[in-house]
């Protein structure tokens, strides 16, 4: 069962968890006003989850700070698996297939099979293979030199941090851990522009907001995705803009009295 701090983190989108592992390694997570700087709603998340994390013993607090560090420096995004075939296809397009095979060897079974596919590896198999084979046995792939191939090439994908258990009351970071066919009955039930637009207003000014909006647009088809940033984007330029003041409307031309 997980504690309390587990049950704040899990309200916060991966860059916020960052800020939070940030304030941990720095020694600042106990200042009162260590997420002051941040604008709300992430303000109000990171430090109660700041609060959350000052009042666990020394042992469970460095537990959760190894975790969240590990999720941090992972070389494959978390939640790669979900992303739609098209957008990890734009992502490794113009990647030779044995950087593929690099880039996931080290994947689970299903986002391996998904990066070997989406980058055209799958149909060059043996060739890469041979390419790594040639590599390895001539001391060439150091892990750390694998690692950062494989987030340089995944650099454009977004991680989702870990999924909350029970409810979500957090509307972006339900729709981004939902299965790909209920993502896109979601959107389809008012488009993805409206969704997009409805999202963004709900995150308001959120540390890892755009992130967070980019990472459920990379589990939907390129144009749907598209459609939804582009929605997003145009809805906190508008916010960002306030509300027009009314437009003055002159007065009538006065008609000459006739006697």
């Amino acid at each position: 069962m997980g504690t309390p701090a587990d049950a704040t983190l899990s309200s916060l989108d991966a860059v916020e968890r960052g800020f939070v592992l940030g304030a941990l390694l720095l020694g600042t997570a106990d200042d009162a006003g260590a997420a002051a700087s941040l604008l709300p709603p992430s303000r109000q998340r990171c430090a109660a989850a700041l609060a959350a994390l000052g009042a666990l013993p020394r042992a469970e607090r460095l537990r959760l700070t190894g975790a969240m560090a590990r999720e941090a420096m992972a070389p494959l995004p978390a939640g790669l698996e979900a992303v739609h075939p098209e957008q990890l296809a734009a992502a490794l397009a113009g990647e030779s297939p044995a950087t593929i095979s690099l880039v996931a060897r080290a994947a689970p079974p299903a986002a391996r099979a998904a990066l070997l596919k989406a980058g055209g590896a799958e149909r060059n198999a043996e060739t890469a293979a041979d390419v790594v084979a040639g590599a390895q046995a001539a001391g060439l792939l150091e892990p750390s030199l694998v690692a950062e191939l494989q987030r340089a090439a995944l650099a454009p994908l977004a991680a989702l941090p870990p999924r909350p258990e029970g409810t979500c009351e957090r509307a972006a970071l339900a729709l981004a851990h939902l299965p790909a066919a209920a993502l896109l009955v979601e959107t389809a039930r008012d488009g993805a522009a409206q969704l997009g637009r409805r999202l963004a207003e709900a995150e308001g000014e959120g540390l890892g907001a755009a992130d967070l909006l980019l990472a459920i647009a990379q589990r939907l088809p390129v144009a749907v995705g598209l459609t939804l940033l582009d929605a997003a984007d145009a809805h906190r330029e508008e916010r960002a803009a306030g509300p027009r003041p009314p437009r003055e409307v002159p007065p009538a031309p006065s008609t000459p009295h006739r006697r």
